[in-house]
């Protein structure tokens, strides 16, 4: 749950509560123990505003994320253990050690050390590196603070809204603005042969797409999560021409059953959230099958 699903109830608290413990208690493994959930949710609003500083929590396997008050949508991973369900599963059960992991926006990090949890070398661009010394990864994520375009050129990306910082489009104005450095991904990367490509980028999806035509024919490369929610207007860009370009490159947009481990294909991609584009390549299905279960309490999925 990012900051801007939060916004509609940000002048009615009760509301937003509501909201927020709805979400919480329908999740896919917050449902499975609303007790628990409750009362994870209740000890870290209470503990964070007493503490008033970032604090290490458990995350996958034996790793920790950095978390502070006001974190949303992170938090998530403090009540219920994976915050985007279905695509973290579908991380957890794809990536191997060896396998290579590109993680575009990567904001904390936690799709970062998901892949580094499960062995896989990692790109990260913008993470937060505490969270990379934090866990000992400085050996599997190679952390770049830089965007993403289409070529070499500077950017201004706002820094005051968190998980939905992005690049400032043209007539956006901000106080707290950062000039940061931009290329190409398929400069930035073209050593590596990545598994996997996580975008997650405010709306600038379609320039990175742009900058990586190379990467996508990589043969390694089985799936791409990229967020389509319609952002891309702010630069001029239309999420159709993202779907385009990824269904010539074999790419066909996928829902995964993290309990059943199958993927099913949809007919056009989410218009919310992520929506996970899957190459058909021999093994992935038996890959996905065998993989090791994801442990969350006395659940094994």
């Amino acid at each position: 749950m990012k900051n801007t699903e939060c916004k509609r109830y940000s002048d009615k608290p009760l509301s937003r509560l509501w909201h927020t413990l709805h979400v919480l208690l329908n999740h896919p493994l917050g449902r499975r123990d609303r007790f628990g959930t409750l009362v994870r949710y209740i000890r870290w609003q209470i503990g964070s505003r007493m503490l008033r500083e970032a604090v290490a929590m458990p995350f996958v396997g034996g790793t920790r994320l950095l978390i502070r008050t006001g974190m949303h949508g992170i938090t998530m991973n403090i009540y219920v253990g994976l915050h985007e369900f279905e695509d973290m599963l579908f991380v957890h059960h794809l990536l191997r050690k060896g396998d290579e992991f590109i993680d575009i926006g990567a904001n904390v990090g936690e799709y970062a050390i998901l892949a580094a949890d499960r062995g896989a070398k990692v790109l990260a661009m913008e993470p937060i590196p505490a969270n990379i010394h934090l866990n000992r990864f400085q050996d599997q994520i190679e952390a770049r603070n830089m965007g993403v375009g289409i070529e070499p050129d500077e950017l201004q990306f706002s820094t005051t809204t968190g998980p939905t910082n992005h690049v400032l489009a043209s007539g956006e104005h901000t106080d707290y603005a950062v000039t940061v450095a931009v290329d190409a991904l398929d400069t930035i990367a073209a050593a590596w042969s990545p598994t996997m490509i996580k975008v997650d980028v405010e709306g600038f999806e379609a320039n990175v797409i742009r900058g990586g035509h190379k990467m996508l024919t990589t043969e390694s490369l089985q799936a791409v999560l990229i967020e389509l929610n319609g952002l891309g207007a702010r630069y001029g860009f239309n999420d159709a021409g993202i779907h385009s370009q990824l269904l010539k490159h074999d790419f066909s947009p996928m829902h995964y059953d993290p309990f059943k481990r199958l993927l099913m294909p949809l007919d056009h991609p989410k218009t919310s959230g992520n929506t996970l584009y899957v190459r058909n390549s021999p093994g992935l299905e038996q890959r996905l099958q065998q993989a090791i279960p994801f442990v969350w309490g006395s659940l094994q999925i």
